[in-house]
């Protein structure tokens, strides 16, 4: 899973949806690269335009791809 969170700025919406699709593209590239793949499940985008250092719970986040959550087997259940 990856999340991916950048401050809208001065950016009008549509430059926001253009910036959207580069990062999908991107991420969705890594995943069938023939060197250094990143097996990505979900990419999530959130917009914030605080300071802050890290992931914010309260804004909502956009799933780009993928089913929007992590799962995970322990100990072979």
């Amino acid at each position: 899973m990856i999340i991916v969170q950048f401050h809208p700025q001065d950016l009008t919406e549509e430059r926001i949806t253009e910036e959207k699709a580069r990062i999908k593209a991107f991420w969705e590239a890594m995943r069938t690269a023939s060197e250094g793949a990143v097996d990505t499940t979900t990419l999530l985008v959130q917009m914030y335009n605080g300071i802050a250092n890290g992931f914010q719970e309260h804004i909502p986040m956009e799933l780009m791809f993928g089913p929007g959550y992590v799962h995970e087997d322990m100990l072979g259940c």
